[in-house]
Parts: C-alpha cells; structure tokens; sequence
C-alpha cells in the first residue's frame, strides 16, 4: 500500500451491532455513526472524537475522551448527516421518523453522582419528522443548508425547510419504488434520487419536478442490499451511482451532467457496489506527462468487504485497493482530510491515511469557488470564506461552548475547573507580551471570581451546621451537575443538598429453588436514567425527610428495607388451576386487597400504590398513586447513622371501582379492575390512555415494551399493541391448548413486544398464537417423544456475541432435559428433533424476536449438517432467497441470514453445498455469526 495505510479502530463500536452509515463533522474534529445496538430493535446513534482515531496518542490517551455523546432510539437508525454548519444532525430510523439533533454545549464537570460514563457534549432533540409512512432509509442536508431531504420505503421523497422546521417544501411522490439514496448537487440546481436499485432521478429545486430518470446503468442489477450512498464529484460534473451492472460485472456509474450520459464507469469489484463517497474538494494532480489537472478522487465501496480508491475521469484503475478490510459489507464513507473513516455491516470501523505523495494535494476553498463560477456563473456557499472551512469551523463551535458555559447551562464547570481555566487564560494572556492590554477587570468579573472562589472553600472542607437542636454534616464536595448561574449573588443557606454518604449494601437474599429469572434482559439494562431521575428529586425529598419526625407512629406502615430498594427479581407466578367443564375452562379470580404495590418495572425506586378503601368527602372511592422512593441517611446527635425512607407523589388519579391487580413499566401503567376493565395510564405523566371491557373479571395482567395482555376468570386471552393501537390477539379461549388432565395447569404467561403471546402449561406444552391464521400453534410437543430424540443443550442455545437471550429461548433452556431412550435407531432420533426445531423455528418467527429466530434457525440448520439432509438445507436456502418474500424477517435480513447458513453448509458439509449453493461463490466467510439488521 505504500505511504497508505490502514487504522484500527476497536473504541468505535455499536457493542457488537451494525454500524449502518457514518458522517464527519464540517469542522472535522468529530464525527458520527449510527446503526443498530447489539441483536436488541434499539437505534443507536453516537458522536465520537475524531483525535483518538487519527492520532495513536491520543487514542492512548486515557483523558482524552473518545465518545462524545450517544443517543438509542426505539428502532434501527439507517441513515445520519451533519448539517452544513455542524450545529445539527439528522438520522432517519425504521420507526418512519427523522430526528433533528441541536448541539447545546459541552459537560464540564470534575465528577458526577451517579457515577459511570458520562457524555461529554450536549444535544436536544429539537424535532421529529413524522412524514413518511415507512422506514427512512436516507436523510440528506442541502449544502447551502437550505434543505432537509428524506427518502423512505414508502416510495416518497419529503423536502423539508431545514431553517424553519418541521415545515415541508415539497413531498415527491413519482417515485416507484423504494427510495434506497439522495445525493444533492453541490451546485445547487438538482436533487438526486436512487430507486430500488433501478432507476435513477433527477429533481429541479426550483420547481421540484423530476427533469429526467435513467436507468441504463440498472439494467440487469439485482437489489442485494437496502441502502444504496451516492454522491456527487466537488464541482458537480459528474453524479457517481452504486449498484449498477455492465455484463453481470457491479459497477459505479458515473452519470454525466445535464446529458445525463453514463458511458464512464469505475469497475472492478466482485459483489455489487453499496456506497461512494467523494473527496470534499477536487485534487491538483500532476500526470506523467508533466500537466497538472484537477481531478476526483472518490472511494467505492462493495458487498466483497473491499474498498478502491479512485482518481477520475480519464482513468481505467484504481488508484488503490484494500481487499476483505472488513468481515461485512462495506455501508458508508466519511472524508477527514486525507483520512477516509468507513463503517462496516459487521459493526466496526476502519481508517484509510493516504499521504500526498498518494493523491496529492486539496485545492482551496477559493479555488473551488473560482471553478464553480467559471463554469456555472455560481459561487456555492460550501465554497465561500464564510462557508465550511476545515480549519476554523471549530472556532464558532468553542465560541458557543464558552458562551453556554458562561450562562445558565444546566451542565455548569465545577469551581475547580473554572479557576484552572482562568489560570490558563492568564498565563497565555501574560505570554503574549502584547503591548495594548484590554484585560482590565471588571467588577462583575471580580464578583463571579470571588463567588467562585467562596464555592470551593466551601465544597473542599466538610460544614457541620446545627439546626433545630439537630446536627447535619456536609460532606466534601466530589462533583456536580446542578444548575447555577455565576451572575447570582453567592448562595448563604447551608440547606442546599449534598449528596449523602453511601449507604452500606447488604447482600441480597438468595433466591430459593422455585424463584428464576423469567426477564434476563431486565438486568442488563442501564440505570444512568433512573439514577439521573433520582438526583432531580433528591432536594425535595431530603427536604420532606427532614421535617418529617423521627419516629414512625404504630399505626403506620413500616419502613422499606434496604433490599426493596433494589431492582427486584422478577419470578413466576404461582400456578394457576385450569378447571374444564363442558367444553369451557375456569379460572379463579384473585381476591380484593385493600392494599395494593406494585413496582414500576425499568424505574428504580417508583412504586403503584392502589388503595381500594380511599375515603374523600364521606365516599369511598379507589386512590391510584406513582411514587418514587427513595431511602436517606441521618446522623442522630449521639453520632449513629439513621436510615429513613422518603417518598414524593409523582402523579395521583382516582376511580371508582376497586383495583384487583397492577402491572407497570416505563411506559405504561395497567390496571385490571373489579368491573370487568382495564385501564391504562401513561408512566410518566398519568394521563389516561382507555378503558376496556373484558368479557370477566382478569386473572393475569401484564405488559412489556408497548404491548399489554389480560386473561380472564374464563380463560379468554386478550393482546394489545399499543404502539401501533391494534388488538393482536382477541378473547382467544385457552380451552383450545389445554390437555384434558386433572393436573394441568398454567404456569406462565408472556407476550412478546408485539403484542403475541407465549403461555405454558404444566405438563411442559408451550403455546404460541399465528396471527396471520388466527390460530394456536404448538412450539414444543410434550408427550413420550422427548424420550425418543436427544433433547437440545444449554450450550446449544448460548450465543457467542454477547447477546440476551429471547424469550423462547429463556423457556428451552428452563425445561427439564429428558434423556433419549435406549435402542432408538438414529434416523428416528433425527427426524424427531429436525420436527421439534421446525416447530419451534415457525413460533419464533411468529413472536418476531430476532435473538430467538437467529439462535433456532442456525441451530436447525447445525442438526440439518449432521444428519445430511440435503433436500432440507436446500428448501432453508430457497426460503431466504425466495422472490417476492419480504426483505426481513424477525427484523433480521434474509440476505444476511442466507449468508450465515450458507457459511455453517459450506464447514460442515462441503460437497452438498456445491450442489445446493449454486450462485452463492461469494458467500461471506466469517469465523461467526454476524450481527444483523
């Protein structure tokens, strides 16, 4: 490669999810990545420092920060632009929304409370665009910044006004096919518009009406991937396309300006093109004849994993080429100077340096302004002095960070910070030796000094104040991320809260034989969140403890203790008799309490508290409250600790109608009543959602994510997806899984994000419902057959990336392991199991959960390799590769998935896949199973 090489970069990862697009900043200090996370449905969207990926030092360098600021979206994000001037960027997700971001300022803080990694930049999300009906799969900003394009599956391109939003210019809906990529022209007379990998358009912005299409270059393509990235040399002549095809060859196409010709191509590449990405400005190039040209240089990326570097026009190679760089598709480019940061399928990303004795030098922003008007008779901004600059674009960025940091910024420098920085500015001014000083202190500066200055002598020494005979201690200060303001005068009240000392844990109790863990991936998640909650409420609530007596009266309740605190584990219900009488089955009902808690599930310390025997104004009514509690420590004045527990109404409604039972997460709060209803609040602020009529009183209650069921005293399932406002599953009868035993019985039920349910009974049948077929479909068979298979392995099920395992999967793993029998011949042993994972692999594509899917189906397709079932491993590659199916399944990419079992053939069978593998030559091989979109 000679004076190029290529940059690792392990820091930059979306923990072990697909890195789908990439941008960098105008200012190219920073630059952004977003994808998915993980195996999970979440987005995930982060800004990182660019100084630890170009410099090995600073990667290092354990004070310079690498991750500036992260944000996760309740769906994969697949397409992320800066906005011209760096303030904003955007991201487009398959929830069918475009977030607009806004930068605020920078997080200077010594420390933090609540501990753990903190951002170190700051962003609001000042706006979603909800236009499209589909997933977004491309958002672009006009390089005048004029314009916020977005292209969906919807078939429908939406042009926003990108300084008022969330005003639309123009919604173009010619298209025919699913918009995979936009590109703007840097002149500023076109918009560019790929379609499904066939068709290519071009938009006038002057009227937004569509000039001309193309589709020579598509002729024969095949749609292999879902984002296409195109874009447009510097000056404009030429728009360079992916996924095109001359004689079954993938190319790039480079379409000619206004005659819209594509005789010229960039060819080489063994699977089809997915992205281009150009130079920001056009190179002064010296040839071999001594003539020196301005020419393109772009990199192309394909689905071999391999990138090439090239200089165009009038040149037939590469001027560089980085082969099997990654162990996926190539998705996305970013320009860094001479640095090209790509991002890859498989979650990682790559630095290419090239030298200028590689591809020479950028000409200026001048140049390239002087070049447009020559040809065009335009100056584009982008270009101008007062445009982007590489060099200066991070001034107006410091400047807004000193000046939020200086007002009310609700992240403010902690008072050693600002007096080393003040430091600092004098020691450089003092350097300077400038004979014209205008430092000259003002009385409002000599105020905020001494204000500060008070503040750390205070915060570094510990305060012991008495009070109403009582004496309160203040510790050292240790960081903070309250909001002051240097303009106040300095605060004299001794009552301000501190953070209190840490509370002695104890040891949580051991759980007996019956309590498992049903929610595994209730443990993973994080509680920067709730601890943040927690520090806003944390003054009014010392405040409360504090008047509060010391003593609890008898007739109260008791204190929480300690161990309540923590997040709880969940545990099955009790077994709940099924009773079968004339064709129907009964269930009992659960008695009326007077009192009811329940924890909000994802929300440390917030309890529903339901009392059923509430009396106001003579009547007796039912009292719903959200509380937040949380647990204080007092020094008493003979020095011993006292632990109290302080709790604040978050919200509080009323009803008349007893509450039997409550369920409640971060989203939702249910309620099943005693008149035959549920009822529905939102978590956060108790506003009231509906109320349904069931067909009995409720039995089991439950919710998770967005999606709520409720079984009844007549053994009637009912489903909700409340995200999307549709019943999945609609007073389904039990009656119709349940054996005729007198010992059967239900042991638990689930339901998955969408709203489908997953019940098992005791004798070890699990149920789940098709909702294409409106029926119950078995997954596992629970009669004398687990005697004559082998049964499936923990160590089977386990993934190797890291990931939580989905439901189903939680439940094989739980199930009592039977041992085969003895003299079973082998082929019955295989035909069994390869039944059982056929069954289970048709529940979990109806539960839709993609950590379940992926798991079985590699799984079946392992017993499929070691039994030699040829005609089976063909039928699993033709439903992958089936024309007119879906895109994905179980949010998984069936070209992806096709890629992973056509990997486990090729090990463990060889000569079967070359019969059955035919035009799959290319097919990835990774030592492991990929992460998926």
């Amino acid at each position: 490669m000679g004076d190029s090489y290529v940059t690792e970069t392990p820091f930059v990862h979306h923990d072990t999810g697909p890195i789908l697009a990439i941008d960098c900043h105008p200012s190219g200090k920073k630059f952004i990545t977003c994808g998915q996370k993980a195996m999970s449905a979440n987005g995930l969207v982060v800004v990182w420092n660019m100084e630890p990926v170009l410099s090995k030092s600073k990667a290092n360098d354990e004070n310079v920060p690498k991750l500036l600021f992260q944000v996760e979206s309740n769906s994969q994000s697949n397409s992320c632009r800066w906005s011209p001037d760096g303030n904003r960027f955007a991201f487009g997700s398959d929830d069918s929304s475009v977030s607009v971001w806004e930068y605020v300022g920078r997080i200077n803080s010594l420390g933090s409370i609540t501990g753990g990694a903190q951002n170190v930049e700051r962003y609001k999300e000042c706006c979603v665009l909800r236009g499209h009906r589909m997933e977004v799969l491309a958002v672009e900003w006009s390089p005048n910044g004029k314009y916020l394009a977005s292209g969906s599956l919807d078939h429908r391109i939406i042009v926003y006004n990108a300084r008022k939003l969330p005003d639309q210019i123009a919604v173009l809906t010619d298209c025919q096919m699913p918009v995979k990529g936009l590109s703007w022209d840097p002149i500023g007379k076109y918009l560019a518009s790929l379609e499904g990998d066939k068709k290519l358009r071009f938009w006038a912005t002057d009227s937004w009406q569509c000039v001309t299409s193309v589709t020579e270059p598509f002729e024969g393509s095949k749609e292999e991937t879902v984002l296409s990235r195109m874009d447009w040399s510097p000056d404009g002549k030429y728009l360079m396309t992916p996924a095109a095809v001359r004689d079954g060859q993938p190319l790039v196409k480079l379409v000619q300006r206004k005659s819209w010709k594509s005789d010229q191509f960039l060819a080489g590449h063994t699977k089809g093109t997915t992205c281009v990405r150009a130079m920001p400005r056009l190179l002064d190039v010296t040839l071999k004849n001594g003539k020196r040209m301005q020419l393109t240089c772009a990199a192309v990326g394909s689905r071999d994993k391999s990138i090439s570097i090239w200089i165009f026009p009038r040149t037939v190679k590469p001027l560089l080429v980085i082969n099997n760089i990654f162990h996926h598709t190539v998705m996305d480019f970013a320009w860094c100077g001479r640095s090209l940061l790509a991002c890859s399928q498989d979650g990682s990303v790559k630095v290419i340096n090239l030298s200028e004795s590689v591809i020479g030098d950028m000409i200026t922003n001048e140049a390239m302004s002087d070049l447009c008007y020559q040809i065009y008779s335009i100056r584009p901004p982008q270009y101008e002095t007062g445009g982007q600059n590489d060099e200066n674009d991070m001034d107006s960025m410091d400047a807004l960070d000193n000046s939020l940091s200086g007002n009310n910024n609700s992240f403010i420098t902690c008072p050693e910070d600002i007096v080393n920085r003040r430091k600092q500015l004098d020691q450089s001014q003092k350097s300077s030796n400038t004979p014209n000083k205008s430092t000259k202190t003002t009385p409002k500066e000599m105020e905020a000094s001494a204000h500060e200055k008070k503040m750390m002598e205070e915060r570094n020494k510990q305060i012991e104040v008495v009070k109403d005979g009582k004496r309160r201690i203040q510790p050292v200060f240790c960081g903070t991320t309250a909001a002051t303001s240097s303009d106040e005068p300095p605060v004299k009240k001794t009552t301000t809260f501190v953070a209190p000392p840490p509370v002695k844990k104890r040891a949580p109790a051991p759980m007996s034989k019956d309590e498992v863990d049903l929610e595994e991936s209730s443990d993973s998640d994080d509680d920067d969140e709730d601890e943040e909650e927690d520090d806003e409420m944390e003054t009014s609530e010392a405040e409360s403890g504090r008047s509060r007596k010391r003593k609890t009266p008898a007739n109260t309740t008791r204190p929480m203790m300690a161990m309540d605190l923590k997040k709880p584990v969940l545990r099955p219900m009790e077994p709940k008799s099924l009773q079968t009488t004339q064709g129907t089955v009964v269930m009992e009902a659960p008695e009326q309490q007077p009192r009811l808690s329940q924890h909000v599930l994802d929300r440390k310390g917030m309890f529903v508290e339901v009392d059923n025997r509430w009396k106001q104004g003579g009547v007796e009514t039912t009292q719903i409250k959200l509380v937040k509690k949380k647990q204080t420590e007092d020094v008493e004045d003979d020095g011993e600790e006292e632990r109290r527990t302080v709790q604040e109404c978050v919200w509080m409604t009323v009803i008349g109608v007893p509450v039997i039972m409550v369920a409640a997460n971060k989203h939702h709060v249910l309620l099943g009543c005693g008149d035959k209803s549920i009822r529905a609040y939102r978590t956060i602020c108790g506003s009231h959602m509906f109320c349904l009529r069931l067909d009995a009183l409720p039995v089991i209650i439950g919710v998770k994510e967005n999606a709520v069921f409720a079984l009844t005293e007549s053994a009637h399932l009912n489903t909700w997806n409340l995200k999307s406002g549709k019943a999945i599953v609609a007073r389904q009868p039990l009656f119709d899984c349940v054996e005729a035993t007198a010992d059967n019985s239900l042991i638990s039920v689930d339901v998955s994000e969408s709203g489908v349910p997953l019940i098992v009974f005791s004798n070890g049948s699990i149920f789940t419902y098709n909702v294409s077929l409106s029926c119950w479909i078995q997954a596992i068979t629970t009669n004398v057959l687990g005697r004559l298979t082998s049964a499936i392995s923990d160590a089977q099920l386990e993934r190797n990336d890291g990931t939580t395992a989905g439901p189903l999967v939680r439940l094989l793993k739980r199930m009592r392991k039977q041992t085969t029998a003895p003299g079973v011949q082998p082929q019955v042993v295989k035909a069994i199991k390869e039944s059982q994972l056929e069954q289970l692999l048709h529940c979990a594509e109806q539960l839709g959960n993609p950590h379940d899917y992926q798991t079985i189906l590699m799984l079946y397709v392992e017993t499929l390799c070691e039994g030699g079932s040829e005609k089976k491993m063909k039928n699993v590659l033709n439903e992958l590769t089936r024309n007119g199916a879906p895109m994905q399944v179980c949010g998984l990419r069936r070209a992806a998935l096709c890629d992973d079992v056509t990997r486990i053939i090729k090990q463990r069978q060889p000569v079967i896949a070359e019969r059955i593998v035919a035009g799959a030559a290319g097919t990835t091989n990774t030592t492991k199973t990929r992460s998926l979109f």
